[in-house]
């Protein structure tokens, strides 16, 4: 089994039609919160568990504790670096429209 940390909270924030930067003030990180999140979701650094939980506590998914704990356990860093991807912000129109079409 494959354990990814990053893509399983990111999978979690989207159906919670969060952006980055709403998680961000959930989590009541500083103005660059975003960025550490991102890195968090793309594999380049694993949260500690703290942050996990706050984390978890942000998206109303602490009852999935246990779960996101034993896929922290297995995850690996991804220290891979494409040069050709250019890093683009998520935008709060995307998340907006999104909700809108739930509405």
């Amino acid at each position: 089994m494959e354990y990814n940390l990053g893509k399983s909270l990111n999978k979690v924030r989207k159906e919670k039609l969060l952006s980055l930067r709403d998680l961000s003030e959930k989590m009541k990180l500083d103005e660059n919160g975003h960025v550490y999140l991102s890195a968090i979701e793309c594999g380049r650094i694993l949260p500690d568990i703290e942050t996990l939980k706050n984390i978890l506590n942000s998206l109303d998914s602490i009852n999935r504790l246990e779960e996101f704990t034993e896929e922290l356990k297995h995850s690996k860093i991804n220290n891979q670096y494409d040069d050709k991807i250019e890093y683009k912000e998520e935008t709060y129109f995307k998340t907006l429209k999104k909700r809108k079409a739930l509405l």
